[in-house]
């Protein structure tokens, strides 16, 4: 700043830029009959600093309001949509998997089915082809019926009993009232070169026959041991047996006449031609015949989880006297058993696990086995499959016969299996995959709003910084300009922005030799007509030579001081300082 003498102070008006058109009368500026039409008086700022920055803050809070409510329904849109989105594909991937999972079961239940058809076709098949081999072996030979011995039984049924998976095979001969005394006096001649020669096919040696307890009559159980049976129109006494017996104790045995099989011989002579099915139970009485207890225990340790004690069914086919005459004379039974841990298995691939078959029949008896690929694992008596399962029941008809005589005949059991589900099957087609994709999902959509909120924190912070420095701006502005000519500032501001565009365009215009000349870009002045209005002159003596010995410093602060003192009277007499110029 040069140092001057003289300071000159124009107030009530910018009377330096108004140029030609400004007149100037002397009035007193502390008067406070100020004149009405002139808006300059009333306009004089009379907010401090900190007023002018809370109030544009007060402003931008009210935009703000604007923006936080759109922010609010957009982060509600995206919340909702990730919420669907997620729910849409969690949904159609479990539905997916429940969808696997039934085809899966519909797949390996058909399986099981065609495979138990299929066992119980070729099992029966074997027994009628070994049925009709026994009846042409008799015929051929002249042979009559029940005093004949079929050679090589054991031999012959040993390829019966490997494919049928059977434990054993017995041979009764229907022995006629009439007939019982030949039939006796057959049995003490011939049993014994009869089971000698099985063993001796068998095992090449008799180590393992024990030559007791035959009984030279037909006998039946009872309270003291093995009796005679009584007088009856027909006996069923036990004559051929495979595997080879190692007593005598269960030949000439009636065995249809033992209180709980009587209810067979019925169906077995009225249905000539048919499988009959009797209960499930224990087979305790090979034990003691066919084989040991050991032995019968290593027949089951060849299968998974078995034991003698799990469920054997007993069946029984008639033997006629013409082979090719079904309907001709029943001359003989023949009769099997089978355990169903042996029946059920190789019916799954081996990789599939967790199906249940539950064998039910007429009489009331229920055992459920679990399918472990090709093994069946027994799991108790009655239906233990799992409730939640009931729909997806597929029953197998293991009777294999269309006759009608065959369902409405009494006595003998109609045998089925019931194929279920387990959680163990659905399970294995339940993976993660529907929340795995559900969150991969959902985390997505977090991200996203996670993105927004962080960017609108940047953008918040940045706003505040405009609006804090704006608000500065403004409160200086409004600290050295009335407020109407703060206004008119910025409108001019503004209007000057609006017009940049235009004068890039006519600069254009001149370089391509175009002229426009309605434009330009003369600056309209910012002046205002006041008719009264004072100058003040005022002179600092010996300024000069004062300010020529002092530092800068001393020098700007008392211009300062004296400046400051010209600005409070100023303000307390509501008068506007234009500026303070010196010469």
């Amino acid at each position: 700043m040069a140092p001057s003498s003289n300071a000159h102070a124009s107030y009530h008006g910018r009377a330096t830029e108004m140029g030609a058109g400004a007149a100037t009368q002397d009035e007193e500026y502390g008067s406070s009959t100020v004149n009405d039409n002139s808006s300059f008086y009333s306009n004089v700022n009379e907010e401090s600093t900190e007023d002018e920055i809370q109030a544009v803050r007060n402003e931008a809070q009210r935009d703000t309001l604007h923006i936080r409510l759109w922010r609010v329904i957009l982060t509600a849109t995206l919340l909702a949509t990730a919420a669907v989105v997620t729910a849409v594909t969690y949904n159609f991937l479990e539905e997916e998997q429940v969808s696997n999972f039934e085809t899966a079961y519909d797949q390996f239940s058909r399986t099981i089915s065609d495979a138990a058809v299929a066992q119980q076709q070729s099992l029966q098949t074997s027994y009628f082809g070994f049925r009709d081999t026994i009846s042409t072996y008799v015929a051929s030979t002249d042979s009559e019926w029940p005093s004949v011995s079929i050679p090589y039984f054991r031999r012959n049924a040993e390829a019966i009993l490997k494919q049928s998976r059977t434990e054993a095979l017995l041979l009764m001969h229907v022995v006629e009232h009439d007939d019982r005394a030949g039939w006796e006096n057959f049995t003490v001649h011939n049993h014994e070169p009869m089971v000698k020669e099985a063993h001796m096919l068998q095992s090449g040696n008799l180590d393992n026959l024990d030559p007791v307890a035959f009984h030279e009559f037909i006998a039946v159980p009872s309270a003291n041991g093995n009796v005679p049976d009584i007088d009856r129109e027909q006996y069923f006494p036990v004559w051929e047996y495979a595997p080879a017996p190692f007593t005598y104790g269960f030949m000439n045995f009636n065995l249809l006449q033992v209180p709980d099989l009587t209810r067979y011989i019925k169906p077995v002579l009225t249905l000539k031609d048919q499988v009959i099915f009797a209960t499930v139970r224990p087979y305790k009485f090979a034990s003691g015949t066919a084989f040991k207890p050991e032995e019968h225990e290593a027949l089951h340790s060849k299968l998974v989880d078995s034991s003698t004690e799990h469920p054997h069914t007993f069946f029984y086919i008639a033997v006629h006297e013409h082979v090719e005459d079904p309907q001709s004379k029943v001359v003989g039974v023949l009769s099997g058993a089978v355990a169903w841990d042996a029946s059920l298995i190789n019916l799954l691939p081996e990789n599939v696990r967790g199906l249940v078959a539950v064998i039910r029949n007429t009489c009331g008896q229920a055992y459920t086995y679990r399918m472990e690929g090709k093994d069946a694992i027994f799991m108790g008596d009655g239906d233990l499959h799992e409730r939640k399962y009931d729909k997806f029941e597929r029953v197998v008809d293991l009777a294999l016969s269309d006759d009608p005589e065959h369902a409405k005949s009494e006595g003998h059991c109609r045998y089925s299996m019931h194929v279920y589900p387990s959680r163990d099957f659905e399970n294995s087609y339940n993976t993660f995959t529907p929340e795995t994709f559900a969150i991969v999902v959902m985390a997505t959509f977090v991200f996203v709003i996670a993105v927004f909120f962080i960017y609108d924190l940047f953008v918040h912070r940045r706003n505040e910084k405009l609006v804090e420095n704006a608000a500065r701006s403004n409160a200086i502005v409004s600290s050295l300009f009335p407020s109407n000519i703060r206004d008119r500032l910025i409108t001019e501001n503004q209007g000057n922005a609006k017009t940049a565009d235009k004068r890039i365009s006519n600069l254009k215009n001149y370089l391509h030799g175009y002229t426009d000349k309605t434009s330009s870009d003369s600056k309209k002045p910012l002046a205002d007509l006041f008719l009264e209005t004072s100058i003040l002159f005022a002179d600092i003596a010996g300024f000069t030579a004062w300010s020529s010995v002092r530092e800068p410093s001393q020098v700007f602060t008392f211009l300062e001081t004296i400046f400051s003192s010209f600005d409070h009277i100023a303000k307390a007499r509501r008068v506007f300082k234009v500026e303070t110029v010196g010469d």
